[in-house]
Order: C-alpha cells, then structure tokens, then sequence
C-alpha cells in the first residue's frame, strides 16, 4: 500500500483544507512553521488512532513518544468546538491489507 494524497482540514496549523499529493519520493520544504511537521504528525496521528484506538493521545508511539497533549493540541488553535479532518487516499496495489472499520 502506497499514500498518494493526504488532506488536512483544522489539524495544527491548517485551518482551511489543504491537499498533499504525495509521490514514492515526496519532498516538503518550505519556511518555518509552514507546516511541514504537521503533515508528518497527521500521518502518526492516523497511526495511532488505527493501532492503538487513540484519538486524544497524550503521546505518539511512531515518534518515539513525543508528547503532543492530546486532541487539545492537535486542533487548530486549540479549538475544541472544532472537527479534525484528515482524509487519505492510498493505492493497494497486490498487496493485501488491513481492513479498518471504525
């Protein structure tokens, strides 16, 4: 399985929606706090919602326990009337897969 695109909607520092397509070989570069880490953190993020059936996380296991504060910290400015929208797109390929009901 390959992630070709990810979309951020309210998740750290991406209030309005933003689409990274992503190739086998995706470079992200860009200034300061322009959100590079934030992608990274939403596919963690994903990770441990799936493996671990945490969405308020204190920690994230992929990054060696990096204490991010839970739900709280992860949404836009820290608002919690808000909604987290992560969307993934990924090609299967031959490979079998997991399947994720939740």
């Amino acid at each position: 399985m390959k992630i070709t695109q990810i979309s951020l909607t309210n998740f750290r520092s991406f209030k309005d929606t933003q689409v990274i397509d992503l190739a086998p070989v995706t470079l992200m570069f860009g200034p300061n706090s322009a959100g590079k880490s934030s992608v990274f953190s939403a596919l963690f993020y994903i990770q441990q919602i799936l493996e671990k059936k945490q969405c308020d996380p204190m920690y994230i296991d992929a990054l060696n326990k990096k204490y991010v504060g839970g739900f709280e910290n992860l949404v836009y400015k820290r608002d919690l009337s808000s909604t987290i929208k992560i969307k993934i797109k990924y090609d299967l390929g031959n490979s079998k897969s997991k399947s994720y009901a939740y």
